[in-house]
């Protein structure tokens, strides 16, 4: 995981490599593991870059598990295109950002929001407001009320700026 981590620093924005789950067998403090099972979720903006980076890892992890007599099984089983969102939306809501004097960035989200489903349909764009520590997607997530009220204002003025 290490030498993955380290290529997907050396690759940088926008790709993000992230191991959320792991589960060993046997799963005690003194016993070797005979099996592990890991999640590997890998996102970038570009389809190309992204099965790329994706194919060189799981030929290192295959290498890797060869040297070591050990067997390997990679199942895709979420994998996804990347979807952008409307470049036009996008550049009003940073617009209403600017306006508003807004403490903002730019950032580009691989998450599998309901927007991946819609985008392709409907124009679509995306707002975020800040987690504390930047934890998101688990139950220690928590938003300042500060943060969430400048998000709704916010949505509320590209609303009104795309109605208007």
């Amino acid at each position: 995981m290490t030498e993955s981590i380290a290529k997907a620093n050396a690759e940088g924005d926008p790709l993000v490599l992230t191991f959320g789950h792991i589960e060993v067998t046997p799963n005690t403090v003194n016993v070797v593991p005979g099996d592990a099972m890991f999640t590997m979720d890998c996102r970038h903006t570009d389809k190309d870059t992204l099965v790329r980076f994706s194919e060189e890892i799981e030929a290192d992890m295959a290498r890797i598990a060869a040297e070591h007599g050990v067997e390997i099984e990679i199942d895709r089983w979420m994998d996804e295109d990347p979807v952008p969102m409307n470049a036009e939306l996008v550049t009003k809501i940073e617009q209403v950002a600017k306006d508003s004097g807004a403490n903002y960035r730019m950032m580009h989200s691989g998450a599998g929001h309901d927007s991946q489903v819609i985008a392709p349909h409907v124009p679509t764009g995306m707002l975020f407001v800040p987690s504390v520590k930047g934890i998101s997607h688990n139950p220690a997530e928590y938003t300042e009320g500060e943060d969430l009220k400048a998000g709704i204002d916010m949505l509320g003025a590209a609303l009104y700026n795309l109605a208007y």
